[in-house]
């Protein structure tokens, strides 16, 4: 659309009231005469047009030294650090790393790959803000563990996992049992089931997994009440500091041997550590003694984490070094 000078010079003098000046669309509505619709589409013209160019001061997301160090100190194939916002609660936390890592994951994934996901907080907020990609056809996306409770949350896997299928127009194969059964018995019944064992072949096949880490003062399982008290307690016994897909593990990234371990409807760590890539979506410094012995044994291979987390996971990699400096010494 061709514009007159008288036009133009509307166009450039409610871009100067809006913008220079600082007055609201009201105000300059009523010093042009004309309605704030008309503003708005005014100053929508003066954007189209480049008599206003809005320029930001670039924000880097993402700290690379903290990326650096945690690749080198746990071998690591692929780390994003999101940067702590100005306002550090959980949920901003949460949000942000959700926000800032989703378009890390995106360019990890290829055509034609199998997905795994878990569920997860930090997760679902990543998975929220993925958006769809022309070059991802003919992806599968499984659910790599049970549902938690009967009412589906937004952060189960199996709301993450139909979530992720729809915006990049793959393939969803769910798990429909629950995540902890009463019995083993009860567990290999379902793991006989047609449709879970089609699943369960996918595993093998699996190219990428996506999986939340919990402490056991945080996560999805406590949160819901799958695991009471008393449980946790034999679970502390057992030397238990972290959570993946409902499988409890010690400081040496090794699965408790606990009655809890066999009645599990879940991806187990034999097959998730063959995955080629599994990528650690987590936050919070609380949970950098879960974090830091999937990292140490390969389980988890790549991580998308939160500044203080990032800093709390080295410093027990740092602890551990010089314990064993000191150890070398007393040696000597």
């Amino acid at each position: 659309m061709v514009h007159s000078v008288s036009e133009i010079e509307l166009i450039k003098l409610a871009a100067r009231l809006y913008y220079v000046d600082s007055l609201s669309q009201v105000e300059v509505a009523r010093l042009l005469a004309v309605s704030q619709a008309k503003v708005s589409r005014l100053l929508q013209l003066a954007r189209e047009k480049g008599v206003v160019q809005i320029t930001v001061s670039e924000y880097e997301p993402r700290v690379p030294e903290l990326e650096q160090r945690l690749a080198d100190t746990y071998d690591l194939g692929h780390v994003a650090v999101i940067r702590d916002p100005h306002v550090r609660t959980t949920a901003s936390i949460r949000s942000n790393v959700g926000y800032f890592g989703a378009p890390v994951v995106t360019r990890l994934l290829r055509a034609g790959q199998v997905i795994g996901l878990t569920g997860g907080r930090v997760l679902a907020e990543l998975i929220r803000h993925v958006s769809a990609s022309d070059h991802l056809g003919g992806l599968r996306v499984v659910q790599l563990m049970g549902s938690i409770g009967a009412d589906v949350a937004e952060f189960d896997a199996v709301e993450l996992s139909r979530r992720l299928a729809n915006v990049l127009g793959g393939t969803l194969y769910t798990l429909n049992t629950p995540a902890l059964v009463s019995s083993a018995a009860s567990r290999n019944s379902f793991l006989k089931l047609e449709q879970v064992r089609a699943v369960w072949k996918l595993y093998n096949e699996m190219d990428v997994a996506l999986v939340g880490i919990g402490s056991l003062s945080d996560s999805s399982f406590i949160e819901r009440g799958t695991y009471r008290a008393e449980d946790l307690k034999r679970m502390h016994a057992l030397g238990a500091v972290g959570e993946i897909c409902g499988r409890f593990y010690d400081a040496n990234g090794h699965e408790c041997q606990s009655e809890f371990r066999d009645r599990i409807v879940s991806i187990q760590f034999n097959e998730l550590r063959r995955i080629p890539l599994t990528v650690g979506v987590t936050a919070g410094s609380g949970r950098a003694e879960a974090i830091a012995p999937v990292l140490r044994v390969g389980l988890v291979k790549a991580l998308i984490i939160d500044e203080n987390g990032a800093r709390a996971v080295l410093e027990i990699a740092d602890k551990s070094n010089r314990k064993g400096k000191k150890k070398g010494a007393q040696v000597r």
